[in-house]
């Protein structure tokens, strides 16, 4: 498959992965059959609500994140993405979402009234009015990365600081996995379905509950798409994303969140902000950054 067919592809799979319901989640639960949906385990609860208590908690945090991911047709291997970026938040409404300065994608920042956005290659950056729904524009940050994923909708609602009756009104089914690991490396494992995403997470079973890694993955019949992309017919995506680094309130860096131009920056007007957040986009997929 051709350079711009492959990156056509993995950005098919991935819009089907995060739209379309039903699947199994990666690694090895999705070798187990899904739990009936509503079906919640005691165990499995306690650990998510624990989790939601101990970043929901926090009026700021930051994490560094690594995220990959793979398309595949049939036996036929699809196009690659993988990146790292860092994640700060401050309550209600400040976040960071810094890519490294060799990425092609792109960085945002809000400081409650404004998003700016920021191509660190060619040193531009752009500026508007905050005006979306705060879960959108840590949706939109996320986006920009390149590295969008299923269970978005579970992790945007726990660090935008949801309490766990509203992550509980999406949570289809959670089993509790059992402990691995051991010392500063145990982490309680779930299998969980929040709204249409099936996921298996790791999460730390030590002194607080924080987020370590999420495994998601789906089949997916492409419903004839097989016909005008000349592959079989099945499609899956898998996504692994690694939470490391965490710190809590008043561990966080005092300029985590701010964002200064650097020197020689330019800044983009708003007419040609979409195109060159597009070509960005681009430029990550091709070169799985």
């Amino acid at each position: 498959m051709g350079g711009r067919g492959a990156i056509r592809w993995f950005w098919c799979c991935l819009v089907i992965a995060c739209l379309t319901p039903g699947g199994m989640a990666a690694g090895e639960g999705s070798k187990a059959a899904p739990e009936a949906r509503g079906q919640i385990d005691g165990k499995a609860e306690d650990v998510l609500r624990q989790l939601a208590q101990c970043i929901g908690g926090a009026k700021r945090f930051a994490v560094d994140v690594e995220f990959k991911g793979e398309a595949k047709m049939g036996e036929r291997r699809g196009a690659r993405t993988h990146g790292t970026y860092t994640l700060a938040v401050e309550r209600p409404k400040k976040l960071a979402v810094v890519v490294p300065e060799s990425s092609p994608a792109e960085s945002t920042y809000c400081d409650g009234a404004t998003v700016y956005g920021y191509l660190p290659g060619p040193k531009l950056y752009s500026s508007v009015p905050a005006t979306m729904p705060f879960d959108r524009v840590l949706s939109s940050a996320f986006g920009r990365t390149g590295g969008s994923f299923a269970g978005v909708k579970f992790v945007v609602g726990l660090l935008e600081g949801q309490p766990y009756e509203k992550l509980r009104d999406g949570l289809n089914h959670a089993t509790y996995l059992g402990v691995v690991g051991d010392g500063k490396e145990k982490c309680h494992r779930l299998r969980v379905m929040h709204d249409r995403d099936e996921m298996v997470m790791w999460i730390s079973a030590g002194e607080k509950r924080l987020l370590e890694k999420i495994e998601a993955g789906r089949p997916h019949r492409l419903r004839g798409r097989d016909l005008v992309m000349g592959g079989p017919d099945k499609a899956r995506m898998a996504m692994t994303i690694t939470y490391r680094n965490w710190a809590i309130d008043s561990d966080v860096p005092g300029d985590a969140l701010r964002f200064t131009p650097p020197a020689g920056a330019k800044k983009l007007e708003r007419s040609t902000t979409r195109s060159n957040r597009r070509r960005s986009t681009t430029a990550s997929a091709r070169t799985g950054s």
